[in-house]
């Protein structure tokens, strides 16, 4: 099974599920008011990725995850030109200024401006409906977000992003990976905030994402979890498909382990990037938003203490003390 990433009022995510839809597939509203799909059809590592993301749309996947970083765009442009423009939700990053040599924290903005544009070209679309940042930005050797010339580097790509969104290369904006101290570096100089920070998230970090979540929700920013079925670095890759709670769980509701770990997120309104070229698969994937999980089996899949995610954190750049620190 394939799998895999000012002051602001605070509130929480609102899950939707009426008329602002995407096809069948339930969306949520994001802090700027723009409309997303609460599950993704993700492109990182796709074998095929024109015919993956082909066997995507055939199931009724309206959301698309792509990154510069993956190197298979243009690919994945072929599918998206199958479908109206309208009729799909395409996220789309560009890398954080990472630096093997000193540099002065400017670099970040040309970078940045210059990797929106080409994600626009490799993807052959006009504008993408939600542009990430991947990482946070930093030197070789990350030394955290509070160092200053990291934090610099990681506001001067922030206001890229921002002017980016201005210029209407894409509806919304948000970041990835990014610790809580992260968000905190690009508060001080932000005009606006990341909607989004796109995460790794799944059973085994519990309900809050260890504090990611309720940092995240507090700043209205909506968490979303990439590697939906385990850890993408080490760790117990196959623990959520086959291992028994899972399985034991999805056998009462008449479901696969896989649709237990995926339900356990979309009923936190948690919205998911998950992966496969498989078409049944696919659409058991979608097969997650019309039914319930009970609070016996809610308890148990917040209290595992596995899998655990890559490196221990649901930002792999991330250490537990720049998680906790605001929580």
């Amino acid at each position: 099974r394939e799998h895999y990433s000012t002051d602001f009022p605070a509130s929480p995510p609102m899950i939707l599920t009426s008329a602002l839809t995407f096809g069948a597939v339930p969306t949520m509203k994001l802090a700027d008011g723009n409309v997303m799909p609460m599950i993704f059809a993700g492109t990182g590592g796709l074998d095929s990725p024109t015919s993956s993301i082909e066997a995507a749309f055939a199931a009724g996947f309206t959301g698309v995850d792509s990154a510069l970083d993956y190197g298979n765009q243009q690919e994945v442009a072929k599918a998206l030109a199958t479908k109206p423009r309208d009729s799909y939700f395409l996220t789309s990053k560009v890398p954080g200024c990472f630096a093997g040599v000193k540099v002065l924290p400017p670099f970040c903005y040309e970078a940045t401006k210059k990797a929106a544009e080409l994600n626009l070209q490799r993807l052959n679309v006009s504008h993408v409906d939600l542009l990430l940042i991947h990482t946070p930005a930093g030197t070789t050797l990350f030394s955290g977000c509070s160092n200053k010339v990291n934090c610099e580097m990681m506001q001067h790509q922030w206001r890229a992003m921002e002017e980016v969104k201005k210029a209407g290369l894409t509806k919304s904006i948000g970041v990835s990976n990014y610790c809580p101290e992260c968000v905190e570096c690009i508060k001080k100089t932000a005009t606006e905030m990341p909607v989004v920070n796109q995460v790794e998230f799944h059973v085994g970090q519990g309900k809050d994402a260890q504090g990611f979540k309720p940092y995240c929700d507090t700043g209205n920013i909506t968490l979303m979890a990439y590697s939906p079925l385990g850890p993408w670095l080490g760790g117990s890759k196959d623990e959520l498909i086959k291992g028994n709670l899972t399985n034991d769980i999805g056998k009462k509701h008449g479901k696969s382990s896989v649709q237990v770990a995926l339900r356990w997120l979309a009923q936190r309104g948690v919205p998911i990037v998950t992966k496969s070229s498989n078409p049944a698969h696919l659409a058991a994937d979608l097969d997650v938003f019309d039914w319930d999980l009970d609070e016996e089996d809610l308890g148990k899949l917040d209290s595992s203490p596995t899998p655990k995610a890559s490196r221990d954190s649901p930002s792999f750049l991330c250490k537990a003390e720049q998680t906790s620190i605001f929580v």
